[in-house]
């Protein structure tokens, strides 16, 4: 970001101001956007007006967030005020020239103010206490507890506008949603509180990701799974069919949803520690500031299988586990012969006798037609062997990429293609 760039984003919302002050009429035609804020009252807009405020939005969106440290709300709520305000003098004595000016220069100030750290606690469900604190990355799980709480007020009263505030409601808060549960601290930097919040959710959705990934290859730990709030409680599924010519005949079929147990981490370090499935690589990558495009690539592969393994429908897993495959395998180039360079490139990477890559490489061309017929036709019924087939290709390459030190050096997907390339060549 310059500030050159904010400040004609800002000239041109002036001009926005400008026009609307000049030409505002009670009937301006079809009305496809409303906004309001309190106090200010509301503003309609036709389609021609629509345009220009999309304009200015986009370009001021452009020029003054960064690295997602702003949210994309608090933009566009603080572009919407200043257009209300600048629209309803209330018998201000200045001209509209420098009102408008005072009134841009203060959305100025908010959207360049420095970024502050925020630390977010965001509970979470479905991991067992034992093992607890524990730190992946830039997310530490811990259970909210006497200690948790005092260190929270602690943090809360160095300030003192904060300590105006009675800490007794602010307990009962605590009280009612984090104490004694499971919860995740992530501490990020952002210039408003809605930007912490996408931030710190979106780095900890890639964690629960990734643990539900690696919770998959342990050993009798069946749908054990972790999740925010909201996102996946367990049910149970009920139906009941009538065969309509047997009055008498009938079915009843239950089965739970959801995960059935909780995810106790130190099972995922322990099996790592024995039999090395990647964890400890993973969760190197996840401390590390910057990732390289194939470490990026990497990562993004497995949060996509790890939301495959929590899915409830098993068409939508199956195509979540694509999506996986996809992500990884063809990172170099993923808009060419999609189906015929991931089969043969799958084939070499998971199968080191050249007399098991044809049977790979008809497996892999048999789901691909499937993910075809589920994207195009929407109605294909994926079968236990096809999801189980599907799972099990992609965890084979994710496992195999993360526990490898060849692809533990490679620094870009032209280094993970080249070495495929020299595979199927030999």
């Amino acid at each position: 970001m310059t500030q050159s760039k904010i400040d004609k984003s800002l000239q041109s919302i002036k001009l926005l101001i400008i026009d609307f002050l000049n030409s505002k009429t009670e009937e301006t035609g079809k009305r496809i956007l409303y906004f309001e804020h309190q106090g200010l009252g509301g503003l309609h807009l036709n389609y021609e007006e629509f345009l220009q405020y999309r304009k200015c939005l986009r370009d001021l969106v452009e020029s003054s967030v960064k690295a997602d440290d702003l949210s994309l709300r608090t933009v566009e709520r603080g572009f919407q005020e200043a257009l209300l305000k600048a629209l309803n003098p209330d018998n201000c004595s200045i001209s509209d020239d420098s009102r408008i000016n005072r009134i841009l220069e203060n959305l100025k100030q908010k959207l360049t103010a420095k970024r502050t750290p925020y630390r977010c606690f965001i509970p979470v469900c479905g991991i067992k206490e034992k093992g607890l604190p524990f730190s992946i990355g830039q997310v530490e799980f811990a259970v909210f507890d006497d200690s948790l709480v005092d260190r929270f007020k602690e943090i809360v009263e160095k300030h003192k506008i904060q300590r105006d505030f009675k800490w007794e409601e602010l307990k009962e808060d605590i009280d009612r949603s984090f104490y004694k549960k499971t919860c995740s601290l992530v501490v990020v930097e952002a210039k408003d509180y809605e930007a912490a919040q996408v931030i710190a959710i979106t780095k900890l959705r890639r964690v629960l990701d990734i643990l539900n990934f690696f919770s998959t290859l342990v050993l009798f730990n069946l749908n054990a799974w972790t999740y925010l709030p909201g996102d996946l409680e367990p049910y149970l599924f009920e139906t009941i069919i009538l065969n309509e010519n047997d009055g008498a005949s009938y079915n009843i079929g239950s089965k739970s949803i959801g995960p059935l147990q909780e995810l106790e981490i130190s099972q995922i370090i322990e099996l790592d520690k024995n039999d090395n499935i990647g964890f400890d690589y993973i969760i190197k990558l996840l401390n590390k500031n910057n990732l390289n495009k194939f470490e990026q690539a990497l990562i993004t592969a497995i949060q996509w299988a790890g939301r495959a393994v929590i899915s409830s429908r098993r068409e939508e897993a199956f195509l979540l586990y694509a999506i996986a495959l996809e992500s990884i395998i063809l990172v170099d180039n993923p808009k060419t012969e999609l189906s015929y360079r991931l089969r043969i490139r799958i084939a070499h990477l998971i199968t080191e006798k050249p007399e098991n890559r044809s049977e790979v490489v008809n497996i892999v061309k048999d789901l691909y037609d499937l993910r075809s017929k589920l994207v195009h036709d929407g109605k294909y019924e994926i079968t236990d062997l096809d999801i189980d087939s599907m799972r099990s290709i992609c965890i084979k390459c994710i496992k195999r990429l993360c526990v490898d030190p060849l692809f533990q050096e490679m620094t870009s997907p032209k280094n993970f293609s080249d070495w495929l390339e020299n595979q199927i060549l030999r």
